[in-house]
């Protein structure tokens, strides 16, 4: 049975809202959200339960899997787009700022870095430690979502649950030796380490897929009923206050996130209406937010704890949360539709409206 978990809403807005504050602790030099980072690795755990549960094995085409690419494209697209947007024009007003007609060699760069933005093409290096897309740095997740969702689309049909378990088992294996390696789970931004933004996210979505196959089955109906709310709260306070090395990190990302993905849809559905709303902008505030911030550090902004600005980093993240709701109100709406009249029939078209289910 199809059906939509508002549960997951407030989960992947409690995320969204984590790795915000994430960024914006480079600004403030707050000690708070230095692994919120791993708030992307649980995106990725829902987005495999999610898709398995709206798609299964539906996908067994290429008329299919081209409208579920259409699909995708659809909803990620337009939040994406208008955060490059906004980047670039923030980004051209520091350096129109800088020196008033000078710089067009770096303005027609920044033109060609968000045309590859937007087509979520990055710049890879091995040396290099700068962003791998730019002006909207965030995107090498949905980079890394897009190839993990054109797998899906081509193997979906043919995973049941012991094939699940051998991808979760290879592929958590090559994700705990890169963490490893690295000494961090924090990698796939940049462009020596945007490559690797694929096994990361590989073990988290079969997890979640496996996950869904046993929902599915019932094999999860021994778990507890806990409130989902209190499920969200924990999860944010745990990337609050959370700091610890890459091996807890790891069991973190690989067991404590699967289980309680299985607890939240295993319990009942019902959340507070503020969950459900956070859920709606989670998405956009995901895509919009970090072009905001880099233009407050750009221009040299007072966004300090130490009391000698008190109000700025609040109101940066209100601007930030405004912008989100802008965008799921205005921009999206509109751009899905435009897409929409130009795109084949959804896969799920057969599903009833109040079943689907809404992805990432």
């Amino acid at each position: 049975m199809k059906r939509r978990f508002h549960s997951l809403d407030g989960l992947r807005g409690v995320c969204a809202l984590a790795i915000l504050f994430f960024h914006a602790r480079v600004l403030a030099g707050s000690p708070l959200f230095a692994h919120a980072y791993l708030s992307v690795d649980m995106f990725f755990l829902i987005s495999g339960f999610v898709l398995s549960q709206a798609y299964g094995t539906r996908l067994t085409s290429a008329r299919d899997r081209g409208a579920f690419a259409v699909t995708r494209i659809r909803r990620l697209a337009p939040s994406l787009w208008f955060g490059i947007v906004l980047g670039v024009v923030f980004q051209g007003a520091l350096v129109w700022l800088a020196r008033p007609g000078g710089h067009v060699h770096t303005l027609t760069i920044l033109a060609i870095l968000a045309v590859l933005n937007a087509l979520l093409i990055p710049i890879a290096g091995l040396f290099s430690q700068s962003d791998a897309f730019a002006p909207n740095n965030v995107s090498w997740s949905l980079f890394a979502e897009m190839a993990v969702n054109a797998g899906f689309a081509f193997l979906s049909p043919l995973m049941n649950l012991r094939h699940l378990a051998v991808a979760v088992f290879s592929s958590a294996l090559l994700f705990s030796l890169i963490g490893w390696q690295l000494g961090t789970l924090d990698f796939g931004a940049h462009q020596d380490s945007v490559l690797l933004s694929i096994p990361r996210a590989v073990p988290t979505f079969a997890t979640g897929m496996l996950v869904h196959k046993l929902w599915e089955s019932g094999k999860l109906e021994r778990l507890p009923r806990l409130p989902p709310s209190l499920i969200c709260i924990g999860w944010f306070v745990l990337m609050a206050l959370y700091s610890g090395p890459v091996w807890l990190d790891l069991m973190l990302v690989l067991l404590v996130s699967p289980v309680l993905l299985g607890l939240l849809v295993r319990g009942p559905d019902k959340i507070s209406e503020r969950f459900v709303w956070l859920g709606a902008v989670s998405y956009p505030l995901y895509a919009t937010h970090a072009v905001i911030l880099n233009f407050v550090l750009g221009a040299g902004l007072p966004v300090r704890l130490d009391g000698t600005a008190p109000w700025t980093l609040p109101l940066t993240i209100a601007f930030c949360i405004a912008v989100a709701e802008f965008v799921r109100r205005w921009i999206e709406p509109g751009a899905r539709n435009a897409l929409a009249a130009r795109s084949p029939k959804p896969v799920y078209a057969e599903i009833p409206g109040d079943m689907r289910i809404r992805l990432f």
